[in-house]
């Protein structure tokens, strides 16, 4: 759920995907529920099976 108006949820899920990428995760995960949607193709999401399986990607 996003009420920033000041930016778009494309925008702050962008920046959310940097910083991730910055701090060396492997792995971002978003459902398409809500407006996600919005950005999912934009972002370049790949569309999963729904199942997910929790490796040890980003666990330091």
């Amino acid at each position: 759920y996003n009420v920033a108006t000041s930016l778009s949820l494309q925008d702050l899920m962008q920046d959310a995907l940097i910083i991730a990428k910055n701090s060396g995760f492997d792995v971002f995960n978003a459902l398409d529920l809500m407006e996600n949607k919005t950005f999912l193709e934009t972002l370049k999401f790949g569309v999963g099976d729904g199942n997910l399986q929790y490796y040890l990607y980003n666990w330091r």
